[in-house]
């Protein structure tokens, strides 16, 4: 009896072991996946608004990595430009500071502050958005009327197309003018190299472009941050938009889906406010 007991398991041992070599053989000699097709290279071209132009530095690289086929030629200019080149079939795409016209295809990817700034040395610590109307209507004359030092303001403005500069006045000023003593800027880059160098200065511009050579005020008491803007506490902000002609497809349309994929919202949050 035992040794009928014994005798079948060991059959049972070796069937297996029979049925594992056969498995392992035919792992062995399955040929390896054939891979896919190569993607065809392809260009998109991109137009960008100086306020979105940070935006392409913190996602190109990552989607460069993910989709090494796709090269992103950039133009930029002011929104109005961008807008316009995408009418006229000159880009595929634009980001742009701006509410886009009826006719485009569009969709939010982030949410832009405007920051204000001045001079590093600068005294005043904040500003309400009641004594920024007045700076930039030229009421105020000198920094003391704020709390500054006694020194003359000079007024810097953006230049007509620009989505920045909408944005400013719509949610600043209002019904109010900006001084026509203002002096005018081409980008935003501009703007931060003249208050830099300028300690009387007061200019807007595209949160991202703040560097450590001018400071940003908190406006009614709130610090400009990719934070703030999400949590809508910043009171001076914009939507940045996705235009293309037609609801994009193909390599386009990839491209817009990873900006609003969790992965390029992080990217984006850096130093915007993410749109979901």
């Amino acid at each position: 009896m035992t040794g009928s007991v014994v005798s079948s398991a060991a059959s049972r041992v070796a069937s297996l072991l029979v049925t594992l070599a056969l498995l392992l053989a035919g792992c062995q000699s399955s040929p390896p996946p054939t891979p896919g097709p190569t993607p065809l290279p392809v260009t998109l071209r991109v137009g960008a608004s100086s306020a979105a132009l940070p935006l392409l530095d913190l996602v190109v690289p990552a989607y460069a990595a993910k989709a090494p086929h796709v090269t992103i030629s950039r133009e930029s200019g002011d929104s109005s430009l961008m807008r316009d080149a995408v009418t006229a079939g000159r880009d595929d795409f634009a980001l742009v500071a701006e509410p886009p016209s009826g006719e485009l295809w569009s969709v939010p990817v982030a949410i832009a502050g405007i920051a204000i700034v001045v001079h590093p040395r600068n005294p005043v610590s904040g500003l309400t958005l009641l004594q920024i109307r007045d700076l930039f209507k030229g009421e105020v004359y000198t920094w003391t009327q704020v709390g500054g030092a006694a020194e003359d303001v000079l007024v810097l403005s953006r230049e007509d197309g620009s989505g920045t500069r909408r944005a400013f006045e719509g949610r600043v000023m209002g019904e109010q003018r900006v001084t026509l003593t203002a002096a005018i800027m081409p980008t935003d880059a501009a703007v931060i190299e003249t208050v830099a160098s300028t300690s009387g200065a007061i200019g807007y511009v595209s949160l991202p472009w703040v560097t450590s050579d001018v400071k940003a005020l908190p406006v009614e008491g709130v610090v400009p941050s990719p934070h703030s803007l999400e949590s809508g506490s910043y009171p001076i902000t914009m939507p940045l938009f996705f235009i293309s002609r037609t609801e994009p497809s193909g390599e386009a349309r990839a491209f817009v889906q990873f900006l609003l994929s969790r992965e390029g919202q992080a990217l984006i949050g850096q130093k915007y406010g993410r749109v979901k």
